[in-house]
């Protein structure tokens, strides 16, 4: 039987680029959270919803408090839900 070399190790060390923070905020302290101003104070101009078998999920980026990339998910349990988010979306500064 012949011994199998181990692979050389690479000359330099791959690094992935800076991500924006991920920040589930679909329960926060055990309560649930349903106000996207708590979360961010700025949005960008896109986002996206996920429709799932018990409800519904809003994701959607822009700046914290601290003026960070974050991207906000927040569970909705029925359409009613999703249209209060989307129209706050809406009325909150872009970035």
């Amino acid at each position: 039987m012949s011994k199998v070399k181990a692979a050389a190790s690479w000359p330099f060390s791959i690094q992935r680029p800076p991500r924006s923070k991920e920040i589930n905020y679909s329960k926060f302290n055990g309560e649930t959270v349903m106000k996207l101003e708590d979360k961010l104070v700025k949005v960008n101009d896109n986002f996206t919803v996920y429709m799932y078998d018990n409800g519904y999920m809003l994701e959607i980026s822009g700046r914290d408090n601290n003026e960070d990339w974050a991207t906000a998910k927040i569970l909705c349990k029925d359409l009613d839900e999703l249209i209060v988010l989307i129209k706050e979306a809406s009325s909150t500064d872009r970035d």
